[in-house]
């Protein structure tokens, strides 16, 4: 993980305004290069890829939920993207949508309706 991502991260989750190359907070929104990939709002953590499926919003999103202490990460295989989080019963996948909010419940840490 880069630090632009850990520490872009750090400032969304308490909710402090940064801004450094094509990463920035304010406020509930998270952007890079201009695109909201993630947002806090109604108790529940939102993430979207805004169709860009590269490296580096991969890496943004991971340190979101690294910040956040959400056991989860994102994960790519065969070039689709999914949401892959521990449960009581083990390891889950759940296809990551492309350009579309994944929403994490912010109480339990698991993901919730968008």
């Amino acid at each position: 993980m880069k630090n632009i991502s850990m520490d872009s991260a750090t400032a969304f989750y308490y909710g402090r305004s940064f801004n450094r190359s094509n990463t920035s907070v304010i406020g509930n929104h998270f952007q890079l290069w201009g695109n909201e990939i993630a947002e806090i709002a109604n108790g529940k953590l939102f993430l979207n890829n805004c169709g860009w499926e590269t490296v580096t919003t991969k890496d943004r999103l991971n340190a979101i939920l690294w910040a956040f202490d959400i056991p989860a990460k994102i994960v790519q295989k065969d070039w689709n993207w999914f949401y892959q989080y521990k449960t009581d019963e083990g390891v889950k996948k759940l296809p990551f949508p492309y350009r579309q909010d994944f929403a994490i419940d912010l109480k339990t840490l698991q993901p919730t309706e968008a």
